[in-house]
């Protein structure tokens, strides 16, 4: 999945590509979404409370400032990519992921964000849950245009 998901990153910008397999624009699915969703989830799956392992003080700062040190490298590429794509007059899909916004950030912002929040094991079904009826109600408001 992650050798698929590489290709399909790297390829989509060439015109022989399908763009049935490129990041859907507003709805749907495609081989780029799941691969993404695939990353995110196995990384879920062997994060260390997923294993069962806590953290070693319960000072919530440093938790958080351990976990800015993980994510450092992932959010250096993505500035770095982001300072590439802007300075090379690269094109950009902005509905793939905004402006300034690249994969590498979601996978930092969200490493802090899951250690910030920290959320116990059997609690993170239904918090999912909510979060996702949130975001589908959010849609159906008209808050459309913001969210995607």
């Amino acid at each position: 999945m992650m050798l698929l998901t590489c290709i399909s990153i790297l390829a989509v910008d060439f015109p022989i590509f399908p763009r049935k397999f490129a990041k859907t624009e507003n709805y749907g699915i495609s081989l780029m979404d799941i691969g993404v969703g695939s990353f995110m989830i196995s990384s879920g799956l062997v994060s260390p409370t997923a294993r069962g392992l806590s953290p070693t003080t319960s000072n919530r700062l440093k938790i958080i400032q351990s976990s800015l040190k993980g994510v450092f490298p992932v959010l250096t590429i993505g500035l770095i990519r982001l300072i590439m794509i802007k300075l090379s007059d690269y094109q950009e899909h902005v509905t793939e992921y905004g402006v300034h916004w690249n994969f590498f950030f979601t996978i930092g912002f969200v490493g802090v964000l899951v250690n910030a929040i920290s959320v116990p094991p059997r609690y993170s079904g239904p918090v999912g849950l909510v979060l996702l009826i949130i975001y589908e109600f959010g849609l159906k408001l008209g808050l459309e245009d913001w969210i995607l």
